[in-house]
């Protein structure tokens, strides 16, 4: 889930506000959680009687826990009918992290070690109460694992046809469905509900995180514009974020930019947990100066989000350094290689695109000469420079010929903070 505004009321008990408060405002004031560009947010549901064992005495167990999965962990309060709670979980899609799942390990994100963390927490509270006859390790025993789901997402967790729910069903062996939301979830969620022995519904928790976070909420997602281009006929389909670009480009009618309401988590709907099948991480990184940096995220990260949602990509930019000029900007995406769609390669040319545009609309570049030189440089590592360089530089070769592009591999300049050693700058 990508930049959803959640709030959530404290559990403990705060004193009654003052009488004449009453008037300008009779609501407990309730916290507010924001997911920041690079993030996403899961919210799990379990039942009332375990959340205090997963706080621990004085949040001992949850801060323990938000210290070791870097993610942010909150028990929302009570709704009255239901005996569910909502666990709130906001955590970075980066970097990726192996977990044990059986006799192997699974890369994941953050956010979801936190989601897996939370669960076995809540899974060892049942045992403990008896209600999963769960033994001492909390292995091989029957258990519950509920994720919601915006109702946009749905559709990413079941696929077409259902071939995504039923990939999961045959490679977990669980029985996975989605159901209504209890009373604790809000107006527009569904829950996914998944049942089966604890390490079958760990490696289903991971295939079904992995499908919401490859699929914003889209209903979450507000343009950063005051007129759609679906409002208008107009050349280039993105001139709600690329004002100055028409003139500049012919059109970028050349992309394959995603639209978000028809992403799954690849172009087949299939998807894997390790590099030895289809799926894989594809990451770029690029350099922006710090001075362009706010034109791409926008306000309050409206724009880098709205890149996110078209594309099904993480877009997450390294902090400033006072000794660096530029910024690492790294793009990220869990994809088929076979596919000739890729949504890191989409998010890059949007980016890229909104350089340019910060730079037109400064006056760098004109905006009315198509033959105004501008420059992107990419952060490889020394691998790929050995493969562009390799065979007497006739990959490099072939490059600028057939795009036309001056492409310099530049060693030794100085980048900022997350680079290695061997790695360096292609400047096109």
């Amino acid at each position: 889930m990508q930049d959803p505004t959640f709030t959530a009321v404290e559990t403990d008990h705060q004193p009654p506000p003052p009488p004449s408060s009453f008037k300008r405002n009779n609501k407990t004031k309730r916290p507010v959680f924001k997911v920041l560009p690079g993030q996403i947010a899961f919210r799990l549901v379990c039942h009332s009687s375990t959340v205090g064992g997963l706080i621990g005495s004085s949040g001992s167990i949850v801060s323990q826990l938000r210290r070791e999965t870097g993610c942010k962990i909150h028990c929302e309060d009570s709704v009255d009918g239901t005996d569910d709670r909502v666990i709130l979980v906001i955590g970075s899609l980066l970097p990726r992290k192996g977990i044990a799942v059986g006799d192997g390990e699974v890369q994941v994100s953050n956010a979801q070690e936190a989601v897996v963390r939370v669960f076995e927490r809540i899974w060892e509270l049942e045992g403990e109460k008896g209600v999963n006859n769960s033994n001492n390790r909390g292995v091989n025993v029957e258990v519950f694992g509920k994720l919601l789901a915006h109702s946009s997402q749905v559709g990413a967790v079941v696929g077409k046809g259902g071939k995504n729910i039923s990939t999961i069903r045959n490679n977990t062996g669980t029985k996975i469905r989605v159901c209504p939301a209890p009373h604790s979830a809000a107006k527009d969620e569904e829950l996914v509900l998944i049942n089966g022995e604890s390490l079958a519904v760990k490696k289903a928790l991971i295939y079904v995180s992995h499908c919401l976070q490859d699929c914003p909420p889209l209903s979450k997602v507000s343009l950063n514009a005051p007129v759609s281009s679906s409002d208008r006929p107009t050349s280039n389909p993105h001139e709600d974020l690329f004002p100055h670009l028409n003139s500049w480009l012919p059109s970028m009618e050349g992309l394959s930019i995603n639209d978000a309401s028809k992403q799954t988590t690849n172009s087949n709907g299939n998807f894997s947990l390790d590099s030895k099948g289809t799926g894989h991480e594809v990451v770029f990184r690029l350099l922006c100066s710090n001075n362009v940096a706010g034109s791409v995220i926008g306000k309050k990260g409206s724009i880098v989000r709205t890149f996110e949602s078209r594309t099904g990509a993480s877009i997450v930019f390294a902090p400033p350094l006072s000794e660096f000029e530029d910024r690492i900007i790294t793009i990220s995406a869990f994809e088929n290689l076979e596919s000739s769609n890729s949504p890191a390669q989409d998010a890059v040319i949007l980016v890229f695109a909104r350089i340019v545009e910060d730079h037109i609309r400064n006056g760098f570049h004109p905006a009315s000469i198509v033959e105004s030189p501008v420059t992107a440089r990419i952060l490889v590592a020394a691998s790929t420079v050995n493969f562009l360089t390799g065979n007497e530089g006739q990959v490099i070769s072939e490059l600028r010929e057939v795009s036309g592009a001056d492409i310099q591999i530049l060693h030794g300049v100085p980048v900022p903070n997350g680079t290695l050693d061997n790695d360096a700058v292609v400047q096109v």
